[in-house]
């Protein structure tokens, strides 16, 4: 528990606040460019009637130039979007590696050969009702991680309620679905895994609820941005409520 709490706060928070950062900067430079469009669709259309080009040539000139400025614009706000992928390529890593190294502990502890007592204390150093690490607990913990790890992907599509696209429909129950086989995988996988599994999300949690707060972002230097809720749980709540309702 305190090593996953150690790894998220030095590593996984800081690059969660940048990434944040990033996402933010992208929505206010997508804000700039919807308000220079349509003065540059005009200057296209002077130079379309100028230089007589066919419309598929102005439309390829009005696309170039508006990729330009907003290259010029990530460039100048320092948030190339590929930024927004470097949690992920952190944390997949980290979390199958801890996830391994807990099993190959947990199986090393049970083996015939002499282990080092550190080892073999997985044994008798668990918590609560689970206080043998080696052996699965097949129903609170599996349980408790279905319903945080449901929690974290609920309260981001509550954030944005509506009629998504179908894209992002499929994403969200791929989603759902991946959190339900973790969840049957943490019923047969030692307590040492699945309560780090549990850990993790639960600080994941905490962390993306921490950095729903306005004051918290300012303070953290995240932009505010047009779609940005100065009350954030009481809308999730308000669509919470709106969802069954339908």
């Amino acid at each position: 528990m305190l090593t996953t709490l150690s790894i998220r706060s030095a590593i996984v928070f800081p690059l969660s606040i940048h990434q944040n950062q990033i996402i933010a900067r992208l929505a206010n430079i997508n804000v700039e460019i919807g308000k220079l469009a349509p003065e540059l669709n005009k200057e296209v259309n002077i130079a379309k009637v100028m230089f007589k080009w066919d419309e598929t040539e102005a439309k390829k000139v009005f696309r170039k130039q508006l990729r330009a400025i907003h290259r010029g614009f990530v460039i100048r706000d320092n948030c190339h979007p590929f930024k927004t992928v470097l949690l992920g390529l952190l944390q997949i890593p980290v979390w199958i590696i801890f996830s391994i190294s807990l099993r190959n502990l947990t199986f090393m502890s049970q083996g015939i050969d002499p282990v080092s007592e550190s080892i073999a204390g997985l044994k008798t150093e668990g918590l609560l009702w689970f206080p043998d690490l080696t052996s699965p607990d097949h129903i609170i913990i599996p349980v408790l991680l279905l319903f945080v790890n449901l929690a974290v992907t609920e309260i981001h599509a509550l954030r944005n309620i509506g009629k998504g696209s179908l894209p992002q429909k499929i994403l969200l129950n791929t989603s759902r679905a991946i959190i339900v086989v973790i969840a049957a995988a943490a019923t047969i996988n030692p307590s040492s895994v699945s309560f780090y599994w549990l850990c993790s999300s639960a600080f994941g949690l905490g962390q993306n609820m921490l950095l729903m707060v306005p004051k918290v972002r300012r303070t953290l230097r995240i932009p505010s941005t047009s779609k940005e809720s100065s009350t954030p749980f009481r809308d999730i709540a308000a669509n919470f409520r709106k969802r069954f309702n339908r």
